[in-house]
């Protein structure tokens, strides 16, 4: 995974993000001037403020600035109607395709580590191949709401950190690990060390971790005693494979010879 470089908002980051916030709101007011009817069609004008707090990277600052800047050009704020009669404008349309092609480069290379081919025609599929599932919907079919809820929800996936992505695969793996487990105070070592597994692979590899929790065991609600402490047990040996995997890997990135035999198949039972 690339190199993360955290924005450290110097004068000038600080006047490019207003620059661009500036020509944005600009052209939208010159749009609203000009055709007064189209103005209640015209997405909402942006805060420089609410802009600067939603960035984090130095990469976030980069995609924000381009999108702000794709609005003055010349057509932009065209409008243009969709299949449902609502109107929205070319500008919109563009950052629609925009935002979907970067998600499904990000579909596909997800498919391809994980090994995941789409379902034959007719067949159903796992919700997983659903989730990795190619979006093929023409911009024109959804609704004007629908797709500024799209931008607005990839703006928000796109811009964010691989540690506050990090930090969200965290809360949802162990939101359900205390859902089944918690409350059992003889259980608390073992979450204990799951959770502080998770973290310590997070600040390795963030791709690793993801893909661990993916293939990590199905976390479903037990009932029986002796049934929860056997699967607890069997989530602690996942993630203890995990981490001497991660160790493994990291002394064979430096010494390519050592270990290149070594899968993490042979450290984690089923």
């Amino acid at each position: 995974m690339p190199r993360e470089y955290n924005i450290s908002w110097n004068a000038a980051q600080r006047s490019r993000l207003d620059s661009a916030t500036r020509k944005y709101n600009n052209a939208l007011r010159r749009a609203a001037r000009q055709y007064p009817d189209n103005a209640q069609f015209l997405p909402a004008q942006a805060s420089y403020k609410e802009l600067k707090q939603s960035i984090t990277t130095a990469r976030a600052l980069n995609n924000t600035v381009n999108r702000l800047l794709r609005a003055t050009r010349p057509g932009a704020l065209d409008l243009v109607q969709q299949a449902d009669k609502s109107i929205i404008t070319a500008y919109e349309r563009k950052e629609f395709a925009i935002l979907r092609s970067v998600r499904e480069r990000q579909k596909a290379m997800r498919a391809r580590q994980l090994g995941i081919q789409q379902p034959k025609a007719g067949r159903a599929g796992t919700l997983t191949q659903a989730s990795l599932s190619p979006d093929k919907r023409p911009a024109s079919s959804l609704s004007a709401g629908a797709l500024r809820r799209f931008i607005q929800t990839q703006e928000r996936e796109i811009n964010m950190s691989n540690v506050e992505k990090a930090q969200r695969y965290f809360r949802n793996y162990t939101s359900a690990l205390q859902s089944v487990f918690g409350g059992f105070s003889e259980f608390d070592p073992q979450i204990e060390y799951i959770e502080d597994a998770i973290i310590r692979l997070a600040g390795r590899d963030f791709d690793a971790l993801r893909n661990a929790i993916d293939e990590a065991p199905d976390i479903d609600f037990i009932y029986e005693p002796q049934e929860r402490e056997a699967k607890l047990q069997k989530i602690v040996d996942y993630w203890n494979g995990v981490e001497e995997y991660a160790k493994i890997k990291a002394v064979r990135d430096v010494v390519p010879r050592y270990g290149r035999a070594i899968h993490r198949a042979d450290l984690v039972e089923g």
